[in-house]
């Protein structure tokens, strides 16, 4: 008799927290109910904003490409007006002409001085050049001196 107590006592208590469970879960769906209705204004709201934008950045994209086929037509047109247009197009780089840097780099170069020392490249003035400058002269000798960071030094140079 204890036993079957027991055992009917065990049933209740299952089944008050089987009803407790069920009673639980309809109690959190309810309040999940209520928040998603509080909270929808604020989604709804932050939906529309982020449609607002994208729609404002397709807005500037299209307005961009518009912009580019203008200015691709407007740069057809230059370049059809221009009379020598075909030859332009027709053009083709030659990588072994040589630029005028090279042209003028070729006009200083001193193939005897190379043959004297060919690692001493020298682009810019001559020693010769240099000396025969009074400023320069001056310049090296408040230099050795030491007094050529001094106002008055940079004022005679």
């Amino acid at each position: 008799a204890a036993v079957a107590k027991f055992n009917d006592e065990r049933r209740e208590r299952l089944k008050a927290e089987q009803r407790a469970c069920a009673a639980r879960a309809v109690a959190e769906e309810a309040a999940r109910l209520r928040r998603l209705a509080e909270t929808r204004n604020r989604v709804d709201y932050r939906s529309s904003k982020r449609g607002e934008r994208l729609a404002a950045l397709e807005q500037l994209r299209w307005e961009a490409q518009v912009r580019e086929a203008s200015r691709l037509e407007a740069i057809a047109r230059i370049a059809a007006s221009v009379p020598y247009a075909e030859a332009i197009a027709a053009l083709r780089a030659d990588p072994l002409k040589p630029t005028a840097a090279s042209e003028a780099w070729n006009d200083s170069f001193d193939p005897q001085a190379h043959r004297r020392d060919p690692n001493a490249i020298v682009q810019g003035f001559t020693d010769a050049k240099l000396f025969s400058n009074k400023g320069f002269k001056l310049g090296v000798a408040l230099r050795n001196a030491g007094v050529h960071h001094s106002a008055a030094a940079q004022t005679a140079v």
